[in-house]
């Protein structure tokens, strides 16, 4: 795990594992009970590497940013 801003730590998911993709769901259900409005996230695709993801909440409605190691970035806002 790496720290993140405030409170949350970034969990760095490994894709690789076979519940990976349950672990991504707990920690957002977690952060969302505790009533966290900002959840980050370290994704390790095999393909893409590390990605961060970033979903913020607010009155507006949600913005998700995923930015690459490659340094591709993704902003959109729900």
């Amino acid at each position: 795990m790496t720290q993140s801003r405030g409170s949350n730590a970034a969990d760095t998911l490994d894709m690789m594992r076979k519940d990976w993709e349950a672990r991504l769901v707990s920690r957002v259900e977690r952060d969302l009970a505790s009533g966290d409005q900002d959840i980050e996230l370290i994704l390790n695709p095999k393909s893409l590497g590390k990605m961060r993801v970033t979903m913020r909440m607010s009155e507006d409605g949600v913005t998700l940013k995923i930015n690459s190691e490659t340094g591709m970035q993704i902003t959109c806002q729900c």
